[in-house]
Order: structure tokens, then sequence, then C-alpha cells
């Protein structure tokens, strides 16, 4: 019986061994098994948390694209307001002292202003002091006292070319002629002659400074008046044409200058 006992207690033994070895295999493996559910658990939020976090971070930097994007515009805005105003300003310098004294230098700047402003009209018509010899050659246009001072002895000369005989246009002709305006009073002479007609219009034009008049009534002279007038002429359009230009660029000027204000 002491053996049977001795048998049965080890049995009963090697039961409670094994039962604790598969309740430490069972713990075990729950452990493991607990172990990797809060693993998943873990990496399953970690991954929800990063992801709410990058949507957060991406809505944050959309937000913040769009107002850097928006003082970029004001920026941009304001310094091309600053640009413009300041290319204004100058322009407007510039043409004064143009107008008073048609400078190469003076004349050259004004496209460079104009192209500043981007102003399509502005730009289009001071175009031509843009071109190459362009700012020199309107700079040596004379001046309306000076064109009046020409006109004198360019109508003097006129009158004589056109008393000229046409059956004797020599050096015979030229004489006679000058000795018929020599002895014809100038207000007598007037309407005498296409020509004269033509001076006198001029001369009184130019002398209340309408200078574009005067010019249309020189273009109506034809034969020697014409070639007598034709330097005075090309001068005067040349000065007609730069009063012109600096007339429209400073119009556009003043509209550029006041579209600016309400800023």
């Amino acid at each position: 019986m002491r053996e049977e006992a001795e048998k049965a207690l080890a049995e009963l033994e090697s039961a409670h061994q094994e039962a604790l070895a598969e309740a430490a295999s069972a713990m075990e493996l729950a452990k493991v098994t607990i172990a990797e559910e809060t693993a998943a658990k873990c990496h399953s939020e970690y991954e929800a948390a990063l992801l709410a976090e990058h949507e957060s971070q991406t809505g944050r930097l959309a937000t913040l694209s769009v107002e850097v994007g928006a003082l970029q515009a004001v920026l941009s805005h304001d310094t091309r307001y600053k640009e413009v105003s300041h290319a204004t300003h100058q322009l407007t310098a510039a043409l004064l002292t143009a107008k008073a004294s048609p400078q190469p230098s003076t004349l050259a700047t004004l496209p460079r202003l104009a192209a500043k402003i981007g102003d399509e009209l502005l730009t289009e018509a001071l175009s031509p002091l843009a071109a190459k010899g362009g700012a020199e050659r309107y700079a040596k246009a004379p001046t309306h006292l000076q064109l009046a001072k020409r006109l004198e002895t360019v109508a003097a000369a006129g009158r004589v070319a056109a008393l000229v005989p046409e059956n004797a246009p020599g050096l015979w002709g030229h004489a006679l002629a000058a000795v018929t305006s020599s002895v014809t009073l100038h207000a007598a002479e007037e309407g005498h002659t296409t020509a004269s007609l033509a001076f006198t219009k001029a001369e009184k034009a130019i002398e209340r400074g309408d200078l574009k008049s005067a010019v249309v009534a020189m273009r109506t002279l034809s034969g020697p008046p014409a070639a007598a007038a034709r330097g005075w002429l090309g001068a005067a359009e040349e000065r007609l044409h730069l009063d012109q230009m600096l007339m429209v660029a400073t119009a556009a000027s003043t509209v550029a200058t006041e579209s600016l204000a309400p800023f």
C-alpha cells in the first residue's frame, strides 16, 4: 500500500508538474498574445495619431501658404506701386525739363521711364525718342522763338522767289524779283500772291504761338517759295512732332498719376 501510495503520489506530482507546465505555457502564450495585441493596438493608435498630425500639419501648411501668397501679393503690389509712383514722378519732372530745354540725355530718359510705368499709350507716344539717334535728332529741333526769327528771313526769301517771272527764272529774274519786293509795301502785297498769303498766315500764326497752323500754311507752298521754305518747314515739323510727343506724354503721365491717387 505504501508503494501504491508513493506511486499515486508520484503520478499526482507528475500530473501536477504537467499541469503547471501547461499553465506556464498557456500563460506565456497569453502574454505573447496580449503583447502582440497591445503592440498592434499601439501601432494602430500611433498610425492614427500620425495621420491626424499629418492632416493637421497639411491644413496648417495650406493656410500658411495662402497667407504667404496673400502677403507676397500685397508686398508685390506695394513694390510695384512704389516703382510706378517713383517712375511717374520722375517722368513728370523729366517732361518739364524737356519742355524747357530738350537735351539729348533728358529726351532719352523719357522712354525708359515710360517702360517702367508700363503704360502702352505712353510707351508708344515716346517710341521715336527710343529709336537709335532719336533723342539727339529731336534735341536739335529749334525753339518756337528761333523758328519765329527764322521765319522772317524765310518769308522774305519766299516772297522774292514767288515774284520771279516764269520766263526769267535765272539771275536776272531773281534780281528783278528782289527789286519788286523791296519797292512793294508788305501790307499791299498781302494776298497779292498765293505764296505771300501763305507766309502771312504762317507769320500771324507763329506770333500767337500756333506753330501747327504755321506749318499747315507753309505746307501749301509750291515751286520756288516752297524750296525757299523747305529747311524752315522741316525744322518746324520736327519741333511740332516733339511738342506733340511731350503733350501726349504729359497727358498720359497725368492719368497715371491720378490712377495712383486712391492708393
